[in-house]
């Protein structure tokens, strides 16, 4: 009996090693690799809500956040005016704070987003180097902004219309009334055959007519966001008479796009266009304040671009006369 036990024991002892070196084989297998550099430094960007009407005012504002030693910024992102599907109107000022062992660096961004949809901020990387080691490109975290379009909810299904209803029963009260107005009227219009007819008004040629609006707007005093909005419109019906293009209804965006292609606009007065028509769109629908005297600026530089339209398109004519 005490043989068998003997024979027990030493086996299990010789088993042992082999459980041993199975367990170290898989405890490195179990263990995942640790990059140290991912967490070293943070860049996001926040915003102060997620849903904006188009044309409003998108405040952002891009946060770094690192440790206050041992890890140095290389170079911070440079954003264009033009970042689709944003378009940036002011930069803040590059802030540096150092709290304790962490040091963060902060900038405001002021957009605008003029096309509806769900919209995320571009890739955007931020360079840093810690001490003696390469320098990395740490992605920023983006935000996505949410831009409703007008027409949700709009019912589009076609109804029948409302068929007419008829008039079985005219009051004699009713002929007699319009019977008292023919006669009337003939009357008035005897009278008026002998007084001398008034001379007819001159025509205006568009150009004309445009600055007249203009004059009628700078004397009628109007606050400054209705002013730009009256020489928007003033702009839009000159282009509607001279070129006989619906401005009246189309976006700036369409607007600019069809005088572009289909009438060849030089590049510096559409440039002009853009820059009148997009200030206009941001007092009307973002409400930008002006300053007070930004009123009779843009009334002589709005002047001064019908002008140079009619000057351009008087060269062309000649030309093609020619």
């Amino acid at each position: 009996m005490m043989k068998g036990y003997l024979i027990w024991i030493l086996i299990l002892l010789s088993l042992a090693p082999i459980v041993r070196a199975q367990e170290v084989e898989q405890t490195p297998e179990v263990t995942p690799d640790v990059d140290e550099t991912s967490q070293v430094a943070k860049a996001w960007y926040t915003i102060q809500r997620d849903t904006y009407l188009v044309g409003e005012l998108v405040h952002l504002k891009l946060i770094l956040q690192m440790p206050s030693k041992g890890v140095n910024l290389v170079t911070w992102p440079e954003l264009p005016l033009d970042w689709p599907p944003f378009e940036i109107l002011a930069l803040g000022e590059l802030t540096d704070t150092v709290d304790g062992d962490f040091r963060q660096f902060e900038q405001s961004i002021t957009a605008v987003v003029w096309q509806p949809g769900t919209h995320v901020t571009p890739d955007t990387f931020i360079a840093y180097q810690i001490e003696g080691d390469e320098v990395f490109n740490l992605p920023v975290l983006p935000v996505t902004v949410i831009v409703p379009t007008v027409l949700d909810g709009v019912d589009f299904n076609m109804r029948p219309y409302q068929p007419p209803f008829a008039l079985f029963f005219i009051s004699p009260l009713v002929i007699l009334t319009g019977g008292i107005g023919v006669v009337y009227s003939v009357r008035r219009l005897k009278k008026y055959r002998n007084r001398p007819r008034p001379v007819p008004e001159q025509i205006l040629t568009p150009l004309e007519n445009a600055i007249k609006q203009l004059l009628d707007i700078s004397r009628l005093k109007l606050p400054v966001a209705t002013l730009y909005a009256a020489v928007a419109d003033c702009l839009r019906s000159y282009i509607y008479i001279r070129f006989e293009i619906a401005a009246p209804d189309m976006t700036t965006g369409e607007l600019l796009t069809i005088l572009e292609t289909n009438l060849y606009f030089p590049e510096r007065l559409l440039r002009e266009l853009h820059h009148l028509l997009e200030h206009a769109d941001l007092v009307k629908f973002a409400r930008a304040q002006p300053s007070p005297s930004a009123g009779e600026r843009l009334l002589k530089v709005a002047r001064a671009w019908l002008e140079r339209v009619e000057a351009a398109y008087a060269v062309a004519d000649g030309e093609e006369s020619a």
